[in-house]
């Protein structure tokens, strides 16, 4: 196995090998290269603490604008539901309205329709009685053919 060097930043890095026969430095799979890590610079802790508070702030900021957004957005579909539910309705009374004028009009012609057979009726009566009157006029036609027929061969 190899022994890992530390390195730090701003630090020249060495290699050291632990069989120096079997190392190759241009053979990467070589599991006798030699590795060398590099530590991150070390952070204070003020820095440390400005970082997440900024990140917080960032998040924040973000959550905010997001539930303004969302806000926003149901308002507008809220506004948009109640602009719905008002045309259904204009149209729901509306079409109450047309239903409510269209039984008053067929009560109507119903009621025409009743009055017309009552006057019908008279007008048949009367078709009756200028039948009649018809058939006496020919009867009386006949009789004075008849007499006239009669009376001119005496």
């Amino acid at each position: 196995m190899e022994n890992p060097k530390i390195v730090e930043p701003n630090q020249t890095t060495e290699t050291t090998n632990l069989k120096p026969q079997d190392s190759n430095p241009n053979n990467p799979s070589n599991p006798t290269t030699p590795r060398e890590i590099q530590l991150p610079p070390i952070i204070s802790e003020a820095e440390v603490l400005n970082a997440i508070e900024q990140n917080a702030k960032l998040c924040a900021s973000n959550l905010t604008s997001l539930m303004t957004n969302l806000r926003t957005s149901l308002q507008e579909v809220s506004s948009i539901s109640v602009q719905y539910m008002k045309v259904y309705k204009v149209t729901v009374d509306n079409l109450a309205d047309a239903v409510s004028q269209s039984v008053v009009s067929m009560h109507d012609l119903i009621t025409k329709g009743q009055e017309l057979n009552t006057d019908l009726k008279k007008v048949e009566s009367l078709h009756k009685k200028i039948k009649d009157i018809k058939k006496m006029l020919d009867t009386l036609e006949n009789m004075i053919t008849r007499l006239n027929v009669q009376g001119g061969k005496i």
